[in-house]
């Protein structure tokens, strides 16, 4: 699944619009709308302040097999997360858009 897909499925499962979903981040609503359609992909800042907003975990907002609702393992990811530098952060962000676009083999 992809992240559009996710959000779309949490707007809807928890009847959040996306006037009021813009209203609890503060990210535009023609922003989220291009995130809803899968034109643009949201960056880490924003995926964070939608997980937030919908009350889901970012790695499965992102489209990871991971359960919707993590906080013990969002807060640990997060943790590991902000020790990286910038470019540690994007190699990680690629191998995992790598992983959900299959194209590595999980360990």
């Amino acid at each position: 699944m992809t992240i559009a897909d996710r959000l779309t499925e949490a707007m809807q499962k928890y009847d959040i619009s996306i006037h009021e979903l813009s209203r609890r981040t503060g990210i535009n609503i023609g922003t989220l709308s291009h995130y809803k359609n899968g034109s643009y992909e949201p960056k880490q800042t924003n995926i964070y302040l939608i997980s937030q907003a919908l009350n889901v975990s970012p790695g499965w907002l992102m489209g990871l097999d991971l359960p919707e609702r993590s906080d013990l393992l969002d807060e640990e990811i997060l943790r590991l997360w902000h020790q990286l530098d910038s470019n540690q952060q994007k190699e990680v962000a690629l191998y995992i858009q790598r992983l959900i676009e299959g194209r590595i083999s999980e360990p």
